[in-house]
């Protein structure tokens, strides 16, 4: 795990959790202030190479990607020219990432041309290994609910739509789909918000529920709980939702401002939003690499409760940088193997059940069999 982590486990045994998770905090803090001061993420002045023209003028960044509930940023301006001397000033921090836009989740495919650099995002807490990637989990789900309709919210390069094998429909306002993708989908290229908003959104599906959801859009913790909100509305009582980067694995990781080359953002906090305003719910985080899956069974299409409550809740949860992540939440102490998962027959179970759309109560003992998983950790 990393030199950070081993010194952290050193931290512990000595001065306890408590003082270890001090110290902890202040060397995020002062690594992220190491990292402006070192320019990781490009706050420098932006060179830029004139037009072949007889007048030449700076080109225009490009912009970089946007996934799942992102509104569309619009066309990057060039910063001004100095009046006095004709040079170009430096851009501010908030600038650099208006021309660049925030990059896809990991930091590969959608990079713009100049584009901002990242730090390491190497694990600071300790944690058990994971033995499958969250694209491996989610592709075994497919396999074993063999769902008939399946959503998606931010596509990218298709890497995760490609696992499908059911209708699909899938959202992004900037996907770029270099995988091969094999069912039958519909890719619709907006914010998952405008898409939610459309009173024909679902009309591929033809009235048929959703099976399997997996929302990976925007990393902020308001986007993703409304993504949530919206899926759970159209989804079938039988239905899995798996939100993908729930688990950062330092804060860095977790900042809502991406400094990292794989990037969690402030997913996380759906946590315990959830956990605190629809105990109703099973859910399951799931150890799996990168940075975490997060299971969600025992749906309720008609509940109400986060509606309700959402403004009150989004002021709760869309505070600034630096987060503060927790150490049992880093270290994933409540998170179950991703494997064992996969290995219950619920699945199987679960998809034979489509013929007539379940009570509640007759899935319960479905969910009772994921509520007994011990975390990783515990073992």
């Amino acid at each position: 795990m990393g030199i950070r982590s081993t010194i952290s486990d050193s931290l512990r045994r000595t001065v306890g959790p408590e003082r270890a998770a001090q110290i902890r905090r202040l060397e995020a803090r002062t690594r992220t202030r190491l990292i402006d001061v070192l320019d990781i993420e490009g706050d420098r002045p932006v060179r830029r190479k004139p037009a072949r023209t007889a007048q030449p003028k700076p080109q225009q960044p490009k912009a970089g990607q946007a996934t799942g509930g992102q509104p569309k940023a619009g066309q990057p301006k060039a910063a001004p020219a100095n009046a006095n001397t004709g040079q170009q000033r430096k851009m501010t921090r908030e600038e650099l990432i208006e021309a660049h836009g925030r990059q896809s989740p990991e930091g590969i495919s959608h990079r713009a041309e100049g584009g901002m650099r990242f730090a390491s995002s190497d694990p600071f807490a300790s944690f058990p290994e994971p033995t499958a990637e969250a694209r491996e989990f989610l592709g075994g789900l497919h396999e074993r609910l063999a769902p008939r309709t399946y959503l998606e919210i931010g596509v990218s390069t298709g890497a995760s739509l490609a696992l499908s094998r059911a209708r699909s429909i899938a959202v992004d306002p900037d996907f770029r789909i270099t995988e091969p993708i094999d069912c039958d989908v519909q890719i619709v290229r907006a914010t998952s918000d405008d898409f939610f908003a459309s009173p024909d959104a679902f009309a591929r599906f033809e009235g048929v529920p959703v099976d399997l959801a997996f929302i990976d859009g925007l990393h902020l913790a308001e986007f993703a709980l409304r993504d949530f909100m919206n899926t759970e509305k159209r989804m079938s009582r039988g239905g899995v939702i798996v939100v993908d980067d729930v688990m950062p694995r330092n804060e860095l990781e977790a900042c809502r401002i991406r400094r990292t080359v794989a990037w969690a953002g402030d997913v996380y906090k759906l946590h315990d939003v959830l956990t605190k305003y629809r105990p109703d719910l099973t859910i399951i985080p799931v150890n799996s690499h990168p940075t975490g899956s997060y299971l969600v069974v025992g749906l309720d299409p008609e509940s109400t409760i986060l509606d309700d409550h959402y403004d009150e809740i989004e002021a709760q949860i869309a505070t600034p940088d630096p987060q503060v992540v927790s150490s049992e939440w880093m270290e994933r102490r409540t998170a179950v193997d991703a494997q064992e998962i996969l290995a219950l027959d619920v699945w199987e179970r679960l998809a034979g059940q489509r013929t007539s759309e379940p009570a509640r109560a007759d899935l319960e003992p479905l969910w009772d069999e994921l509520r007994v998983l011990r975390p990783v950790t515990s073992r």
